[in-house]
């Protein structure tokens, strides 16, 4: 019996990932209901099947073929480890993450490795897959915002600044991630511009979209959406060769530019739009931006250590920060770049510049290539773009990181197994030859590095998935023998044995 194609196996399960940590949620039943349960399933999903691909040998070589890609991994391999282990601090805490966040050594690692796996494995035929699974991603996210924006919701969320979280906790994310659906859903009517029911149903998901992004309160999801939106459509314009091309591409680039600079005078609250688009967390972003390069100068090559921004944050804040905001703390940089060049030095931030660049360079090699204009790749793209935008302004969340990650591993896997036919047919042949003995090793192999993979991350999710929920039961209990207990449990969270001796004191 012929066996499914291995790869493919492993693409595939990617997105399926990617689907179910974006939606893990468990509340009242852990005491953070929202990050836990995304990296519980992140691990417990993902090192099978790094086990699965390192076991299995056909898997295991292709990983070496992009040298690049290969060289970045354990490059950033290396500055995860030295982040980790080579710095001072709490290792849970490195290892597991901070409290609220858990993108710790682990998340990290596991984010790597869908990295490099798809980056070695997608292919162009993956991309109409990848639109479903996110689209179906995205539209229970969309419709679970409107549920809370109708006061439907059956859990009782605590959100001061707006009931739209959907399953990411925070109205921010949320927005974001509607924003790169509406992105998603702009390419998917473009490619069927002929279909009217796909067009007028994809113009009725953006405009209601918008709208969800308008109640939520946050701006957020408006940058993200339009930014890859006007993306695609400047790829549009480039490719269109008819009249008065050119004109069309410097009108729109202008535009575009003058917009652009406008819009960021606005966030600082200059020119016109300072009143519609200031809020005072813009300064207050300014305010963790300029710690983290403080931090960053104090240990340059290892940084403080992964995910303790908040540990060293009220000793390298500014001035203005403690005259202006002196009771508010932050556990992350509020820039992803800035958040990793903290917690993991200069070996941290050139990994992750390199993987931005290695996809930017893979985005503009299949679009200068490729004559004909393509609305899925180019709606990749453009996702990608605006999730990287998101990034310079906010906070890494699990459930919305991995799809950064996906993508951008989507994007530099189909442009490097861009072949010719020639090189497909010999592929093909040699591949014909081979088939029965893949398939016999695939079998043993494989089953034995998804075993392996089961049990690692079983000891090393399951142990933290438990002390977190026997927390939040012993915190309900009103027993202080059980609270005492339940906060030294290991793996240990020091935010928990401060939360247990606040509960005690009062």
């Amino acid at each position: 019996m012929n066996l499914p194609d291995p790869k493919e196996i492993v693409a595939r399960s990617i997105l399926a990932i990617g689907t179910i940590v974006s939606l893990a949620i468990a509340p009242i039943f852990l005491l953070d209901p929202i990050n836990v349960p995304k990296m519980t399933f992140l691990i417990l999903f993902t090192l099978p099947l790094v086990s699965f691909v390192l076991f299995t040998s056909s898997l295991r070589r292709d990983l070496i073929k992009n040298s690049w890609v290969f060289y970045s991994f354990i490059f950033l391999m290396i500055a995860l480890f030295s982040a980790t282990f080579l710095t001072a601090g709490d290792n849970t805490q490195k290892i597991y993450g901070s409290f609220g966040r858990n993108t710790g050594l682990i998340t990290y690692f596991c984010f790597a490795f869908i990295w490099i796996i798809g980056s070695t494995f997608y292919k162009s035929a993956d991309t109409k897959i990848f639109y479903f699974i996110f689209m179906l991603t995205g539209g229970i996210a969309f419709i679970y915002g409107y549920v809370q924006t109708l006061g439907l919701d059956p859990v009782p969320w605590a959100n001061p600044y707006s009931p739209i979280i959907g399953f990411l906790g925070n109205p921010n994310f949320q927005s974001s991630f509607i924003g790169l659906f509406l992105i998603a859903s702009f390419a998917i009517a473009l490619n069927f511009r002929r279909n009217k029911w796909i067009v007028a149903s994809c113009l009725a998901i953006i405009l209601l979209g918008f709208l969800q992004i308008l109640i939520s309160k946050s701006i957020q999801g408006i940058f993200v959406g339009l930014s890859g939106i006007a993306f695609v459509i400047l790829i549009m314009v480039v490719k269109n060769r008819g009249p008065g091309h050119k004109v069309w591409l410097m009108i729109y680039a202008s535009t575009l530019s003058i917009l652009g600079v406008v819009s960021i005078a606005g966030s600082l609250n200059v020119g016109p739009l300072g009143h519609l688009v200031y809020q005072t967390s813009v300064r207050q972003r300014g305010y963790y931006w300029d710690a983290a390069i403080e931090m960053l100068k104090f240990r340059p090559l290892s940084g403080i250590g992964l995910d303790s921004y908040g540990d060293w944050y009220l000793f390298f804040r500014s001035n203005g920060a403690a005259k202006n905001s002196p009771n508010m703390g932050s556990s992350a940089a509020h820039n992803v770049f800035l958040d990793l060049a903290s917690g993991g030095g200069l070996l941290l931030l050139i990994a992750n510049l390199l993987i931005t660049i290695l996809t930017l360079k893979a985005i503009y090699k299949h679009i200068h290539q490729n004559a004909i204009f393509d609305p899925l790749f180019t709606g990749l793209s453009a996702i990608w773009v605006a999730f990287i935008l998101q990034s310079m302004i906010s906070i890494n969340q699990i459930g919305l990181a991995i799809w950064g990650w996906i993508i951008s591993g989507m994007i530099i896997g189909i442009e490097f197994n861009s072949k010719s036919k020639v090189e497909v047919a010999v592929n093909s042949f040699q591949l014909r030859n081979r088939n029965t003995n893949i398939q016999s090793k695939f079998q043993s192999r494989g089953v034995l590095g998804i075993t392996l993979g089961i049990t690692i991350a079983s000891l090393v999710a399951i142990p933290y998935f438990i002390a977190d929920r026997n927390y939040y039961v012993a915190s309900n209990s009103r027993d202080a023998g059980k609270l005492i207990q339940a906060a030294r449990a290991k793996p240990m969270v020091t935010d928990r044995a401060i939360m247990g001796a606040q509960l005690l004191a009062n």
